[in-house]
């Protein structure tokens, strides 16, 4: 995800991959929303970043929240965390990212104040707390200017789906990472503090330089709230991300695709889009008459419609005959999903997609994910599947 990720003014749209940092100025709509969230990072040393599936928490993190906390002198450092049981602890998987992150910037470097050997010996799950707390460390620029790690972790959740495979090391993954967000200090370096006074002249136990940010699905929230006692940083903070406004909507096509679209094709699409969604307003909205637009949902209608245009040779996108051209591009995205299914469960599932989670005429139900699993209708792996590749919002 990222760099190999071809997004220019030919290709403005990234299907359904994640907008990266480099391709901000093709990210729109969505101003508000990154400004909101970087008053929460700015606010506390824990943030949690939550929303429905499909709504873009990984573009937003990157294209729209990480060009804002460079300017704060915030170093991003995008982490999503491995669960395979011979992968590296979290503090370890973090260090590596942020030394990735730095040698990246090249103008950014751990240096000492003084001329004193900063280095000393710690065991690997204290390495990186350490190297943050150290008295004569700093990370800073080629212009000596102090900046402070954000470490975003992505797609949180997974440490509740792959990571409960092996629920010892899940725990142990959340107390490292309760030890890095509450700023505690590890036991085993607590234990050499009371002995060793060379260390203790060494970290600075006062300050915390360094924050948190962890994006997650919202139906999570509940497994998320069981380790706020461990956590209570993860709490008080949080920031929920929802679907984009038919304004946002138009707004955001016409200045993602440039030449390539007119106000009255953003309108078109946006206004197709709405049609085929009005069936999954909720109550509250019905009375507001209010239409959310999934932004999943326009970047696949867009990218394919570009698709078309690319393939046409023509100057714009056509969006005269949506209800054809983006029916189609619907049907291939939805026939594709299954096929990240194994095979002999290709059938079963699409039987449950179509009896349960959407209407004759296309539209998306609700489908509480505790009685998916009561029903025995679908795997908790299917399931996850599903909600990856957008065919299903977990209640």
């Amino acid at each position: 995800m990222g760099d190999s990720l071809i997004i220019d003014a030919e290709h403005p749209w990234p299907w359904l991959e994640a907008f990266p940092e480099h391709a901000a100025r093709f990210f729109n709509g969505r101003n508000n929303d990154a400004d909101a969230l970087q008053r929460c990072v700015l606010a506390a040393p824990v943030t949690v970043l939550f929303s429905k599936s499909g709504l873009g928490k990984s573009s937003l993190l990157q294209a729209g929240l990480f060009p804002l906390l460079r300017k704060e002198r915030l170093l991003p450092v995008y982490v999503r965390l491995s669960h395979d049981k011979n992968s590296a602890m979290a503090s370890e998987q973090i260090a590596k990212r942020l030394q990735e992150e730095i040698e990246n910037a090249s103008n950014l470097a751990f240096q000492s104040d003084t001329n004193s050997n900063p280095d000393f010996v710690e065991p690997s799950t204290n390495s990186l707390w350490v190297e943050l707390h150290h008295t004569d460390l700093d990370l800073k620029d080629s212009d000596g200017r102090r900046w402070q790690p954000l470490f975003v972790l992505d797609q949180f959740e997974e440490i509740f789906t792959l990571g409960a495979v092996d629920l010892e090391r899940q725990k142990q993954m959340f107390y490292e990472l309760g030890g890095l967000m509450e700023n505690r200090i590890p036991k085993t370096l607590a234990d050499r503090l009371h002995t060793d006074d060379a260390l203790f002249d060494r970290i600075n136990l006062d300050t915390q330089p360094y924050r948190f940010l962890a994006s997650l699905r919202e139906d999570y929230l509940p497994d998320l709230e069981e380790w706020t006692e461990l956590i209570p940083r993860l709490g008080p903070n949080r920031y929920r991300l929802l679907p984009m406004s038919i304004a946002q909507a138009i707004a955001a096509i016409e200045k993602t695709g440039g030449v390539l679209v007119t106000h009255e094709d953003a309108v078109n699409i946006v206004s197709y889009l709405s049609q085929a969604q009005n069936s999954n307003k909720t109550g509250e909205q019905r009375r507001r008459n209010q239409t959310l637009i999934e932004p999943a949902l326009l970047s696949l209608l867009c990218s394919g419609l570009n698709s078309e245009r690319l393939k046409n040779k023509n100057e714009r996108l056509a969006t005269n005959n949506l209800v054809r051209e983006g029916r189609a591009i619907i049907e291939e995205f939805y026939d594709n999903a299954f096929k990240a299914l194994p095979k002999n469960e290709e059938k079963s599932v699409r039987d449950f997609v179509e009896q349960h989670l959407i209407t004759a005429n296309g539209a998306r139900l609700s489908y509480p994910l505790i009685s998916i699993a009561s029903e025995k209708l679908a795997t908790s792996e299917q399931v996850n599947i599903l909600v990856d590749k957008r065919l299903y919002q977990s209640q």
